[in-house]
């Protein structure tokens, strides 16, 4: 059963809300009684496939979602000096002798 509410019947609060989900996404939990009976989501968020997690606005397997959320406190601590591509043709090797 599908139930259509016009934006402009919930009022001030209601329709601030509603914009705030529309910009950014995430979702909005509606109570009774301190339970949550309903969930909004914006309607480009809808899972695409089976098995997605939504992470960071990115849909993506659990197992990638996890491995970004083990990750994030490692961004930004790594700094490069040089060229790390590069092959290394005038380096002897002690593990060549």
């Amino acid at each position: 059963m599908t139930i259509d509410v016009e934006v402009a019947e919930l009022g001030p609060k209601g329709e601030a809300l509603i914009d705030d989900l529309a910009e950014n996404g995430g979702e909005i939990c509606l109570k009774r009684d301190g339970k949550t009976v309903a969930k909004l989501v914006r309607v480009d968020n809808i899972a695409p496939a089976a098995g997605r997690v939504l992470y960071k606005g990115e849909w993506m397997s659990a197992a990638g979602a996890e491995r970004e959320r083990a990750l994030e406190h490692l961004r930004g601590s790594v700094t490069v000096h040089g060229d790390i591509v590069s092959p290394i043709d005038d380096v002897e090797w002690d593990a060549l002798k």
